[in-house]
């Protein structure tokens, strides 16, 4: 089965501001999103974020944060 953050890399912009954008309301409503996966009414438990993904996702927005500065201030 696809996890959430597989299938968020699917729909990844091109742009990096875009896709720092993207990650950075994904961690700042995590709390929400693991709420809503996990509602077995809701049937979502497959797109629960693990911690492994989370990691990757804290990571990719450290990284995106950079090449962002880095390109809006060329």
């Amino acid at each position: 089965m696809e996890t959430l953050l597989q299938m968020a890399q699917d729909q990844v912009s091109p742009y990096p501001s875009q896709c720092y954008n993207m990650h950075v309301f994904c961690l700042e409503y995590k709390e929400p999103i693991d709420a809503i996966t996990a509602d077995k009414v809701v049937k979502l438990q497959q797109y629960q974020l693990d911690p492994k993904d989370c990691t990757v996702v804290e990571d990719l927005v450290s990284v995106l944060k950079v090449s962002t500065l880095a390109f809006c201030s060329t």
